[in-house]
This record gives structure tokens, C-alpha cells and sequence, in this order.
């Protein structure tokens, strides 16, 4: 599972956005427009990660930082 993501933020989407990491690898993250109009293009940023794994998708969602990740 995923639990975070470090790189550059390479696109922004509506719901979404594309993390490339410094491996060159694009990892799209769905998150709510709040957090996402706090972002913006060719920014660094490391976000934590829920990974959902459905029959159909294997997703990628932003999440807040527990506690004790702070």
C-alpha cells in the first residue's frame, strides 16, 4: 500500500492531480478542490495517501495527516 507521495506536482485537475516522483514515475491523487487549490503546478509537496482497492480501481486518495504523523 501507499502511504505517501514526495515529488512534483506535474498537473491539476478538477478532482485530481498528477505527483511526479523523482523517479519519473506520475501517480494521479484524488482529493477535494480545498486541498487542491492549495497546490500548485511544479511545486514539491509530499502528501499522505490511502490507497482504496476495489474490484474495478486501485485509487489513490489524499488524506489529512493523523496526529501522530505530525
Amino acid at each position: 500500500m501507499i502511504g505517501s507521495l514526495k515529488g512534483t506536482v506535474d498537473s491539476l485537475g478538477i478532482d485530481n492531480c498528477i505527483i511526479e516522483t523523482a523517479g519519473g514515475v506520475g501517480y494521479r491523487v484524488f482529493m477535494p478542490a480545498a486541498q487542491l487549490a492549495q497546490l500548485t503546478q511544479g511545486a514539491s509537496v509530499r502528501l499522505h495517501i490511502h490507497t482504496a482497492v476495489r474490484e474495478d480501481a486501485i485509487c489513490l486518495l489524499y488524506t489529512s495527516p493523523s496526529p501522530r504523523d505530525a
